[in-house]
């Protein structure tokens, strides 16, 4: 961004964090802290005419809740946030600062940032910090659809101009094969939810009212082979607002209703639910079941943050596992004697991170420079790992979602050979391990009229990866 900076913009070594009532937490005030010497280290400028960053308890904007606000001079950051980390929100509306110093630069570039909200666009990207652009690139130029490379590469040399940007372009291509079909069998009434790998079988979760204030859950068990509901086994009733949880499992996955402290066993063979002792969660955001252990990540009753905890399923007994530095939310699913799965990581951004209950040791993957846009991953026997690639460039519209393989060892990745193909993306893949084989749970509409998949609300692909050379 070009535009020259007024005199009397305040440089970021005299910008002020204030507290008016008083009530903002320490920590919350070290993490603005941390935030704006972030935002200073990463785009290198002086200061972006912001003077002042006021902690406040709320902020409504046209009758809408919001996290922050950019005004003329001054930002104000809500201290009583959930969700989002300080970081992302601070970043956020220093981003608008930044484009209201160029002269809203958004706003020249409806290509790039849309209307109605462009300098929403602008910031919703800039939030994300420095992307590299080799996985969307490779897209770019391997399908022929344009996914707004140039965009983030504008973030990235004209904001972030102080950041050096990794990006590796694939080391080749694949010949990976999608055995789809239609899933059948599904109930007529009720809404589909959740699902879980549970051993060789997928369950699925189908929701329906019972009565005006309660709900149920039915489990779906489906074999993988026929893509064929097999089993159906209904659940507690429940009052209206209780969620619920599926957890994963090499064997049988676990029903949670945290909030209500039950959890039952989802026997799949014979089509029967067992209940556990669980302790009582806020919430339960992700987990797996390993070695008689369910493995949650969650607020537990009374806790102020997510941790990631085992709860012994023979007693109800909860054992906090710290995370290592930097790990602020993780998506754990079993892995043979491990777990691993997708992470928020502070210090790399996204990365994949693996832990060994018997040896209580974590692993940090290696991942391919140049990656933004991970997913979801299944690790293959071979220590490959089979991952989704979806368009994180790109706010305002939908893009195809497809499959890469990342060998984590060395860093290397592979595109399938025909990544566009019809068959080979959709717009909702959810790729998980059944019987220790990669495979998608697709529901949505795609992109195409006529194309006989795309008019198959929910179907289930097998993913054959051939071995390496």
């Amino acid at each position: 961004m070009s535009a020259g900076r007024p005199e009397q913009c305040a440089p970021f070594a005299e910008l002020e964090v204030t507290n008016p009532d008083g009530a903002a937490p320490a920590d919350v005030i070290a993490e603005v802290h941390a935030a704006l010497d972030q935002f200073e280290d990463w785009t290198g400028r002086e200061g972006v005419c912001v003077a002042e960053a006021r902690l406040v308890p709320e902020i409504v904007s046209d009758g809408r809740t919001v996290l922050g606000r950019n005004h003329e001079g001054w930002i104000e950051i809500v201290y009583n946030r959930g969700g989002l980390g300080f970081d992302v929100i601070v970043r956020h509306e220093l981003c608008h600062a930044v484009d209201r110093e160029a002269g809203w630069f958004s706003e020249t570039r409806p290509d790039w940032f849309p209307p109605p909200l462009p300098h929403e666009e602008l910031a919703y990207l800039c939030d994300e910090g420095p992307q590299p652009v080799s996985l969307t690139e490779a897209i770019e130029d391997t399908c022929g659809i344009d996914l707004l490379s140039a965009r983030q590469g504008y973030i990235n040399d004209e904001i972030y101009a102080a950041v050096e940007v990794a990006s590796e372009p694939p080391v080749g291509t694949l010949p990976i094969t999608l055995e789809r079909r239609a899933l059948t069998g599904l109930p007529e009434e009720g809404d589909l939810g959740q699902f879980a790998a549970g051993g060789s079988a997928l369950v699925l979760s189908a929701w329906s009212a019972a009565g005006d204030d309660a709900y149920v859950i039915s489990i779906l068990v489906i074999e993988p082979a026929s893509a064929a509901v097999v089993g159906a086994v209904e659940g507690p009733i429940m009052p209206r607002g209780t969620t619920y949880t599926l957890l994963p499992s090499d064997e049988d996955p676990l029903l949670v209703y945290s909030e209500q402290a039950r959890a039952w066993t989802v026997d799949t063979a014979a089509g029967a639910l067992t209940e556990m002792p669980f302790p009582r969660f806020e919430r339960v955001l992700s987990g797996a079941v390993l070695d008689g252990a369910a493995w949650v990540t969650g607020t537990a009753e009374g806790e102020a943050e997510d941790t990631f905890s085992r709860v012994d399923l023979a007693t109800g007994a909860r054992t906090v596992i710290p995370w290592p530095e930097g790990i602020a939310s993780w998506s754990p699913a079993p892995d043979g004697a491990a777990l691993s799965g997708l992470a928020w990581d502070a210090i790399t951004g996204r990365s994949w991170l693996a832990y060994a209950p018997d040896t209580g040791t974590w692993t940090r993957a290696v991942y391919p420079a140049g990656w933004n846009g991970m997913s979801m991953q299944v690790t293959l026997p071979d220590g490959r790992v089979v991952a989704t690639w979806m368009d994180l460039l790109a706010v305002s519209e939908y893009y195809p979602v497809g499959l890469a393989v990342i060998d984590p060892a060395t860093g290397a990745w592979w595109l399938p050979d025909a990544p566009c193909a019809d068959d080979a993306i959709s717009l909702f893949p959810n790729l998980l391990s059944i019987g220790g084989e990669p495979w998608l749970l697709e529901y949505g509409y795609g992109f195409e009229e006529g194309d006989p998949f795309r008019d198959v609300a929910y179907a289930l692909t097998r993913v054959v990866v051939p071995d390496e050379g």
